[in-house]
């Protein structure tokens, strides 16, 4: 029986030259052995396992900050939950009016009542209750007015 993988292939080069053939070149070669390809594919296998342990680490570790994450917010909503009990054992605006009349405390005036009124300028001015406050009032007209006569007043001396 003979055996269907010969171990050295034989190459042959023929001419043809007329009616006449002629060996030119020849060699004898062996196969690449099965051998290569298996370490080949070992390799591939390893890098495949190294890859998927990788992976396999960075997924514990977002687990774990994942898990750290939790706990933060749990130990947040606690926090958050403690001050919403403290905060509703504080008193409303009518319990703390009802304590300062016990108190002897009455609401102000209108002569005890002041407005303080600050423009862009840095200027303040102090109105009276008897004055009318309005906050939507135009400055622009003041503003442009009192930079020209401010920039008047520094080039002439004014």
């Amino acid at each position: 029986m003979q055996n269907p993988k010969p171990d050295l292939y034989e190459n042959i080069q023929i001419k043809k030259r007329g009616n006449v053939f002629f060996i030119v070149n020849r060699e004898k070669t062996r196969p690449l052995k099965s051998s290569w390809r298996m370490i080949f594919s070992l390799v591939l296998i390893l890098m495949g396992g190294l890859a998927s342990a990788l992976a396999a680490s960075q997924i514990t570790s977002i687990q774990r900050q994942l898990d750290s994450s939790r706990g933060q917010l749990r130990a947040q909503h606690e926090i958050n939950t403690a001050l919403a009990r403290q905060l509703e054992t504080h008193y409303t605006l009518d319990e703390i009016e009802t304590r300062a009349r016990e108190l002897g405390m009455d609401m102000p005036e209108s002569s005890q009542i002041f407005y303080i009124n600050v423009p862009r300028l840095g200027y303040t001015i102090m109105n009276t209750s008897d004055d009318i406050f309005l906050p939507t009032q135009n400055y622009f007209l003041q503003d442009i007015w009192a930079f020209i006569t401010g920039l008047y007043n520094r080039i002439f001396g004014g």
